[in-house]
Formats: structure tokens, C-alpha cells, sequence
């Protein structure tokens, strides 16, 4: 009988492996995520401006507040586009970044709507927009933990 029984080091190591892995894992999703706000960040930076400029030639002095449904729009927009380009670039599927860009883009609507009822003055509608696209974007990148956790998003070339 030459069968061999696991010995005290080797399940040592079973068991060191697993939470060191389960760790990557949660470092890989939170790459991706911070990933995510960076581009968001680029694109409320970089294109958001130019909106402002135009609507300033246009003769609007506080467009946040004189225009909040189109601003709010503007601004989603200017987040969503690079976060998008962002995941095209790291190879995921369209349902991801479907489901990613709808999560940013539901929350302004769902303000907007706020607005349009009177529940939520014109001012209100970019705060309580950018108040809720984080945490919608994180709850879509949970409900799909090993995707954004690990390699498996990328599709073949």
C-alpha cells in the first residue's frame, strides 16, 4: 500500500491558501471598482465642463439649477461614457456594461422624476443623482461578484 495521507504541513497549506485567495479576489473587485470611479471622475472633469461652457453662452448663469433635468442628464452621460469605454477596453460583455451604465443612469431619472412631482427641489436633482450612482454601481458589481472578482469577464479575442 503506497498511498499517502496528507500530512499536518500540507493541510497547513490547503488552509493558508484559501483566504489568501478569497483576499485577491476582493483586491481584484476593488481594483475594478476604483477603476470604475476613475474614469467616472475623468468624465465628470473632463466633459461636464464643456456642457457648463456651453450653457453659459446660451445665457444660463446656474445651470445645475436653471436646467437641472438636462444637467443632471448631461452629467450621467459624462460619467457613464468613460466608465463604458473603460470596460469595452477591459474586454467585458455588453450585459455588464449594460447593466452598469443603467445603474448610473436610472438614479438621474429616478431624481429627475423627483423633481417633476415636486418632491425634490431643482438643486436637488444632481446631489441626489451622484448620492445614489455609487452605491447603485457598487450593488450591480456585488450582485455579479465573481465577474468584477476575477478574469472571467475578459472574452476571448
Amino acid at each position: 500500500m503506497s498511498r499517502r495521507w496528507p500530512t499536518v504541513a500540507a493541510s497547513a497549506t490547503v488552509t493558508t491558501t484559501q483566504p489568501t485567495m478569497r483576499g485577491r479576489r476582493w483586491l481584484r473587485f476593488a481594483g475594478h471598482f476604483v477603476l470604475m470611479l476613475a474614469a467616472m471622475y475623468v468624465g465628470m472633469l473632463t466633459l461636464y465642463p464643456a456642457y457648463n461652457f456651453l450653457a453659459g453662452r446660451l445665457g444660463y448663469v446656474n445651470p445645475t439649477s436653471e436646467l437641472p433635468i438636462p444637467s443632471a442628464l448631461v452629467m450621467a452621460l459624462a460619467m457613464t461614457l468613460p466608465m463604458v469605454a473603460l470596460m469595452r477596453h477591459q474586454r467585458h460583455g455588453w450585459r455588464p456594461i449594460t447593466e452598469m451604465a443603467a445603474a448610473m443612469v436610472i438614479r438621474t431619472l429616478a431624481a429627475s422624476l423627483c423633481y417633476l412631482t415636486g418632491v425634490i427641489p431643482a438643486p436637488a436633482v444632481m446631489s441626489v443623482s451622484h448620492s445614489t450612482m455609487i452605491p447603485a454601481m457598487l450593488a450591480v458589481m456585488l450582485l455579479r461578484f465573481d465577474h468584477y472578482a476575477g478574469d472571467n469577464h475578459i472574452r476571448p479575442k
